[in-house]
């Protein structure tokens, strides 16, 4: 049985097709996403930044625990409900949540690694995982922007990701960042690659 070709015109009208497909999705599903985990780190980044001028100090970021199990526990309730009204994922929005999938697992394989470490009695600086907070997900966003062609949601991304190596090359450099507005920045840069883009997605797909 003889293939049919495709031309280039028609290759091009199908990729347009598959990525117009994979907005229309990702609209609702990745913009609630990008809204459960951007507020939840803004708004535990907010309460660390309060609780850090009190007497609890420094003991504050530990909060910053909490965004997993918090993040997490929402995705899971709204993941299930996904479940219930789609079942079909389309190529590029599988390779979406294989990069999230990648970065998560990243995250958690230096979690364990560091709690291994100070459970041993060695020193390790948490702003690792502030670090982490910043260049994961920025890396998935910009992503998830640039495949979905959407500028506004690549440009959170890059943002987000541009400030995690800064601090991390400022770190290198000898800067310990120990002061609060530091979560200021946790929680400006979250609004800027998550939150802003989780509702102009949400805004597009209900226009």
């Amino acid at each position: 049985m003889e293939e049919k070709k495709i031309s280039e015109q028609e290759s091009l009208e199908l990729i347009s097709q598959m990525i117009n497909q994979t907005k229309q999705s990702l609209n609702k599903d990745n913009g609630n996403s990008f809204l459960i985990w951007g507020y939840v780190c803004s708004i535990v980044g907010l309460l660390v930044y309060a609780l850090s001028m009190t007497s609890i100090g420094r003991n504050a970021c530990w909060l910053y625990f909490a965004i997993p199990v918090a993040g997490g526990l929402l995705e899971f309730i709204a993941k299930r409900k996904r479940n219930s009204e789609r079942f079909v994922k389309g190529y590029i929005e599988s390779m979406i949540c294989k990069c999230w999938k990648a970065l998560s697992w990243i995250f958690i394989i230096t979690l364990i690694v560091c709690m291994t470490n100070i459970l041993l009695g060695y020193h390790v600086n948490l702003i690792i995982f502030f670090i982490l907070g910043l260049l994961l997900p920025g890396i998935g966003t910009a992503f998830t922007g640039i495949a979905i062609r959407e500028n506004l949601v690549a440009f959170g991304g890059f943002l987000g990701s541009a400030i995690g190596l800064s601090i991390m090359v400022s770190m290198l450099s000898g800067d310990t960042f120990t002061g609060t507005y530091v979560h200021l920045i946790f929680v400006a840069c979250y609004v800027v690659m998550m939150v802003i883009p989780g509702h102009y997605l949400n805004s597009k797909y209900t226009r």
